[in-house]
């Protein structure tokens, strides 16, 4: 069995019109040309300018930090391209209610990710401190 086969690269790209038309908005009402983006982005222009004519595709990490340069929470970024994330540390971290149960409140599909999500955390520190133990 192979992998799955992906859509041809320009069908992928004509999908991300809706995220590429906002990603110009926003660039536009920050007042900021393709120039100033690509060097708070730490990227050439040129990429700037294939991404907003849809030549070349955008990571998921490169739109968080977009989504961090722009002050607007990636969720609204990343349904655009109909990708789901929750990003369960940031909500923890930016929660001003610091006593607030989150598994009392949350659905079981969250629940579910939530443990899976602590029981990575927990063997990537286990396998952090074997290493720094030899």
């Amino acid at each position: 069995m192979g992998r799955p086969k992906l859509a041809p690269l320009a069908q992928r790209l004509k999908a991300n019109e809706p995220l590429i038309t906002r990603l110009k908005e926003l660039r536009s009402s920050h007042g900021w040309s393709q120039a100033d983006l690509a060097k708070k982005l730490e990227v050439h222009r040129s990429y700037i300018s294939q991404l907003e004519t849809m030549r070349v595709p955008i990571s998921l990490r490169r739109l968080r930090r977009i989504a961090e340069l722009y002050d607007v929470h990636p969720q609204s970024l990343f349904a655009l391209l109909g990708v789901q994330e929750f990003d369960w540390v940031r909500t923890f971290r930016d929660d001003k209610s610091h006593g607030k149960d989150y598994l009392s409140t949350a659905a079981a599909k969250e629940r579910d990710e939530l443990s899976l999500y602590l029981e990575f955390i927990r063997w990537r520190n286990s396998t952090k401190r074997l290493k720094a133990q030899r």
